[in-house]
């Protein structure tokens, strides 16, 4: 389960970089309209100097959930741990999976909002579009791991 955790925590930790140098257009990384959901939402958290090359969106919040308290519930071994691990990530599932058609942004500079499986080139990792969508349903998979392998550790400690 930790393995899964930690597998999960470096693919976030290396997506957004990855984005930003390989795929991301610099100039939507820098608009305003891109900056707000991918810094500033819900508060700001790093700055952005920092943000959005290296973090963005909620990946503070899934890298900290998977190198930091996955382990450490883990570790323990306790059943409420466990069941608390199993909650949390079959929420953060259903929440990667709405993601992409709940929570979608205009495009940097443009006030539509494109279909959620185009690549439109005012879209980023956290905005909108096919990579905001591939970035939540990459992490899927990681999440739904997590819960049925915990739930499965919480019934087998009784």
């Amino acid at each position: 389960m930790i393995l899964v955790s930690v597998a999960l925590g470096v693919l976030v930790l290396a997506a957004v970089p990855l984005h930003a140098a390989l795929r991301a257009d610099a100039r939507v990384l820098s608009d305003d309209d891109y900056l707000e959901p991918a810094c500033r939402l819900p508060f700001l958290v790093f700055p952005e100097p920092v943000c959005p090359w290296i973090v963005a969106g909620e990946s503070p919040l899934t890298l900290l959930y998977a190198l930091i308290a996955v382990p450490l519930f883990a570790r323990r071994g306790s059943r409420r741990g466990l069941l608390l691990i199993a909650i949390t990530s079959a929420g953060l599932a259903a929440l990667q999976l709405a993601a992409p058609f709940a929570f979608t942004f205009p495009p940097a500079g443009d006030g539509r909002r494109p279909a959620v499986f185009e690549s439109e080139p005012g879209c980023g990792l956290v905005n909108c579009g096919l990579d905001h969508t591939v970035f939540h349903l990459a992490q899927l998979p990681f999440l739904v791991a997590l819960a049925v392998l915990s739930y499965r550790l919480y019934r087998a400690t009784r």
